[in-house]
């Protein structure tokens, strides 16, 4: 919308540089049936009455018309910019608006979106081009007006190529979007920036986003309220208003480029929610450095909170983890004392959970991406006996499901789901050499593959596999541990365990690297308070690692996580009596299973 710049702004610094994402789901949204007409501009003007953010803010609610996926910004630098002389580029304002858009996209601020736009998240670089349109500005008076922007917005089409080369549509809007920026000659006193569709004559019969950016001023910048946020090379501060004016915009044209048809709340569009005042302005204590150096080493870029419906309040970083919930129950019988609900996915939106109860009976329940089924299907025991202790799941393709329990006689038995009906449970093979002395983990890097991990009675892990035509056989892995590892692959002919080493309570990790086994490392330590449990992993793409540890102290469960780099430890919260499982049915997304050590309830967790 339109911004007024009278206002003290809730802004934080973003250090422009990529860090790993977190955050929270949002409803789903349909594509519509067909292209959307352009809506009345939606503008930041410069004199809103003080209000706060909290008052306004609220859950944005999706009214069936478009958004945009994977962002692209094109921005065309009209009129005269070659100079620093008061009517052109005073303030070096176009390197600081490039270098802005150069960085912020694979930020966890502007992954608040990707609950909104269900997308996988954003570019690193959302600069996809730009152009210095040296024709004098069309101007109604000291500024252009709307029809003169979407006039040379079309011009930007055109030249860029939008006519001869086809872009992304999604939900019947391109994923380019045009920034037209103007410079010092027309400063706008009542508007810092403004959004809109535009219908173009060069790619009927879709329109096509763009934002509309005067030179900044210091009414619109961070500089002129808080003083001690002025970024290394902006000594007044009013190129906060750059990042300030042009990240709020671009937030609003993600979620709702046709403005009101997207994504709205009571308070308005995703940064309107989060505007802070000159009477609630936002404290030094507040503000949040994220990333490490920019392209340029020094930028430090000034940006506002946006809304964030999983965390139901205006952010900064995106969190997107949502609040534990005991919706699964547990099973009549209850559940084995110290169980881990084992969980697999063969799909989007599919989870299946898997609990042993006190009968030593194995317990499922699925969800079908809307709703959890009613009951626990009961799919028995062995001819053995019961089950002892926990079970472990896996998928290897869609309608698979193979589940591995732990007999009373210390076999390593198995069951499976073809997508028809489930086989019943087989004694295929055994146990190492010695006994199996705790239930096993599996996992997958491909159709037919089945890797299934045990710890055996000399404390080593153990491995047999099975190719797709037959088992082979029990193979020491070593290490001196406590329990079975968690075990995961994020692609073919990967396997990552992770194991609590017997003594330290620390988290050891080992993996196959499609040649060979590397040997155990300690690198990611434990949480506070040791680690307690066998490790939980879950990957949702090639490079991810998630790992989860419930501690020896508080029985929380704790989060560690691999992106090319180890980041350790995060508390997840919750209190469960036994260790943590998770899968991940789509990038950026995982859930996690535990039983309260409480009241032997099935809780679930989720990201994204």
């Amino acid at each position: 919308m339109r911004i007024r710049s009278a206002l003290a702004f809730t802004v934080a610094f973003l250090l422009s540089a990529s860090m790993a994402v977190t955050g929270a789901a949002a409803q789903a949204a349909p594509k519509p049936a067909k292209p959307i007409p352009p809506a009345p501009v939606h503008k930041w003007v410069v004199d809103k009455p003080a209000a706060a953010a909290a008052a306004t803010g609220g859950a944005l609610t999706y009214h069936g018309g478009a958004y945009v996926v994977g962002p692209r910004v094109y921005v065309v630098y009209w009129g005269d910019w070659s100079g620093s002389s008061p009517g052109s580029d005073p303030n070096n304002e176009r390197q600081y608006l490039n270098n802005f858009l150069s960085v912020v996209g694979d930020t966890p601020w502007l992954d608040t979106l990707v609950q909104y736009n269900h997308s996988d998240g954003n570019p690193a670089s959302l600069l996809a081009g730009q152009w210095n349109d040296t024709s004098t500005v069309q101007a109604t008076g000291s500024i252009p007006n709307q029809a003169q922007v979407e006039a040379e917005v079309d011009k930007a089409a055109a030249h860029f190529g939008f006519a001869t080369s086809p872009v992304s549509v999604t939900n019947e809007v391109p994923s380019n979007i045009i920034l037209v920026a103007t410079p010092g000659a027309y400063i706008d006193t009542s508007v810092c920036g403004y959004h809109n569709t535009v219908i173009s004559s060069v790619q009927k019969p879709y329109t096509v986003p763009y934002i509309y950016e005067p030179y900044a001023q210091s009414a619109c910048s961070a500089g002129a309220v808080f003083p001690n946020t002025q970024v290394p090379d902006d000594v007044n501060g009013d190129n906060d208003g750059i990042s300030l004016g042009v990240g709020h915009e671009l937030a609003e044209t993600v979620t709702d480029p046709v403005p009101g048809t997207g994504w709205t709340g009571p308070g308005g569009e995703i940064g309107d929610e989060c505007q802070a005042t000159s009477s609630n302005p936002y404290t030094s204590a507040d503000q949040a450095i994220m990333g490490s150096a920019d392209a340029i080493g020094t930028d430090h870029f000034a940006v506002q909170p946006l809304w964030d419906n999983g965390a139901n309040a205006c952010v900064l970083n995106y969190d997107h983890w949502f609040p534990w919930s005991g919706t699964l129950g547990a099973p009549s019988a209850g559940l084995f004392g110290g169980s881990t609900p084992a969980v697999s996915s063969w799909g989007p939106s599919r989870l299946d959970v898997f609990t042993v109860d006190n009968n030593g009976d194995m317990q499922h329940k699925w969800f079908n991406g809307s709703n959890w089924s009613a009951n626990w299907e009961n799919r028995g025991q062995p001819s053995e006996g019961q089950l002892l202790g926990s079970v472990a799941a896996v998928s290897w393709g869609a309608n698979r499901i193979d589940v591995f329990g732990f007999d009373n006689v210390g076999n390593i038995v198995h069951q499976w789901w073809d997508g028809t009906s489930w086989s019943g449970w087989k004694d295929e093979i055994g146990h190492p050499s010695g006994l199996t002395v705790g239930p096993p983990t599996v996992s997958s890097w491909g159709p037919g593959r089945l890797d299934v991990f045990t710890r055996g009675s000399d404390g080593a892990v153990w491995h047999d596999w099975y190719d797709g035509g037959s088992w082979h056989s029990w193979q020491s892995l070593g290490g001196n541990v406590t329990a079975a590892p968690g075990a995961v692959s994020w692609g073919p002919n990967r396997i990552d365990l992770f194991a609590l080493g017997t003594g330290n309570n620390q988290v050891w990790h080992k993996w196959w690297n499609g040649t060979a086994w590397i040997n155990w490392v300690n690198e990611i330590g434990a949480p506070s308070g040791g680690g307690g449990s066998n490790p939980g992993a879950s990957s949702w793409g090639s490079g991810r690692l998630d790992v989860f540890e419930v501690d020896s102290t508080n029985d929380h469960v704790w989060h560690a996580w691999y992106d090319g780099g180890w980041h350790y430890w995060q508390d997840l919260a919750g209190v469960v009596g036994g260790g943590a499982s998770a899968a991940s049915w789509l990038p950026n997304r995982v859930d996690v299973f535990g039983v309260g050590r409480d009241n032997g309830v099935v809780y679930w967790l989720r990201y994204g």
